[in-house]
């Protein structure tokens, strides 16, 4: 029988002991700062080839409207041509973000295109949910992939059904952002954290009691209330600030690769860890003889199975009389030799009995 070895990594990353501070402005955001989605629906051209085929009637209708605009009246069923493609154009437009404006769009084949490379997107109208055309977008795309061949051999490289164009839609209704209403708005926090939150609402308190007043309304939210009218500035001070901020002691399991990440604080009760390499053999062996019962009935065969086991033990055993972070006891299982694998195992067994104070996430 061939022998399979199997290679695994174990990476444990540590955070400094010492606190850390960052900014307000990393660890939050601004109600009424947000993005916002846009889609539309479009046609590629100039596709040598690779385009939709000419059964696919929404590409047909699409490219009969289109010359109908520029006064060409031409049947959907009279277009016979694979260089064209129906495409969904999708786009994310910034806070703030004003006419003329360029941002970045995404274009995905909705048909049965086989490549949209060599490709360029028509003029498009870029809608919000609520229908209506927040901006314009057109351009040559940039496919990240290549594929070639024919029907029975080909060759391909990630996707070429989908293509990016850089500042490919210009902005042209900017969406209005309202930051500060009645003099108050609200600082949202990445991660609900209590403590985070706390400590966020202290500290404005402290630095800034003058210019402004904030209220925990719960982990996530904290209002702001101003007492003057240069509220920006305000708000530029607040998010220079820094704290410490607070989490969720995690330790990250990746099962197919065998990687442990794990932060520094993370604790391990007093246990007893025994983990041993048992080897079992189980076997059987069969014996026959003869034996004569009586002159009239003469000799009869008995059969005898017998059955063996046979063992191997050797048992590792590491003893911590005190509570460890998590580190010192991978680096105790990793002096004992044991593979990642098995110390993902011992890492879940911690978990169910209670001594890994931390949560699990298993990927």
């Amino acid at each position: 029988m061939n022998k399979i070895k199997i290679f695994f990594v174990l990476l444990l990353v540590s955070q400094f002991t010492n606190a850390v501070d960052v900014r307000i402005k990393d660890i939050s955001r601004i109600e009424g700062s947000r993005n916002n989605m846009l889609v539309g629906n479009g046609i590629v051209t100039g596709l040598s080839g690779t385009g939709d085929s000419a059964g696919n009637k929404l590409t047909l209708q699409s490219v009969s409207n289109m010359l109908k605009r520029f006064g060409v009246n031409v049947s959907s069923s009279d277009i016979r041509s694979r260089n064209v493609a129906a495409v969904s154009i999708q786009a994310i437009i910034p806070p703030f973000a004003q006419p003329g404006d360029h941002i970045d769009i995404t274009v995905t084949s909705i048909g049965d295109a086989r490549s949209l490379s060599g490709g360029s997107l028509l003029l498009t109208e870029l809608r919000g949910p609520d229908l209506k055309i927040y901006a314009l977008a057109q351009g040559a795309l940039s496919v990240g992939g290549f594929k070639q061949g024919n029907q029975n051999v080909s060759v391909s490289k990630n996707h070429t059904t989908s293509a990016i164009i850089s500042n490919g839609a210009i902005v042209e209704v900017e969406i209005e952002s309202v930051v500060v209403k009645n003099k108050q708005t609200h600082l949202l926090l990445h991660t609900a954290d209590i403590t985070t939150a706390i400590r966020i609402t202290d500290k404005i308190n402290t630095a800034v009691s003058q210019e402004v007043t904030a209220i925990m309304i719960n982990p996530g939210k904290i209002k702001l209330i101003f007492n003057n009218d240069d509220n920006y500035k305000t708000i530029a001070e607040i998010q220079a600030l820094t704290v410490e901020p607070d989490f969720v002691s995690k330790v990250v399991i990746n099962e197919k690769t065998g990687t442990v990440i794990s932060g520094a604080n993370v604790r391990i009760s007093p246990i007893v860890l025994s983990h041993g390499a048992l080897k079992i053999q189980i076997g059987s062996t069969v014996s026959t003889f003869e034996h004569k019962q009586d002159d009239l009935t003469g000799y009869s065969k008995d059969m005898t199975i017998r059955s063996s086991l046979d063992y191997q033990e050797k048992t590792n055993v590491i003893s911590f009389k005190e509570s460890v972070k998590i580190e010192d006891l991978i680096m105790a299982l990793s002096q004992v030799k044991l593979s990642s694998r098995d110390i993902i195992s011992v890492l879940q067994a911690l978990k169910e009995s209670g001594a890994l104070h931390a949560e699990l996430v298993v990927q």
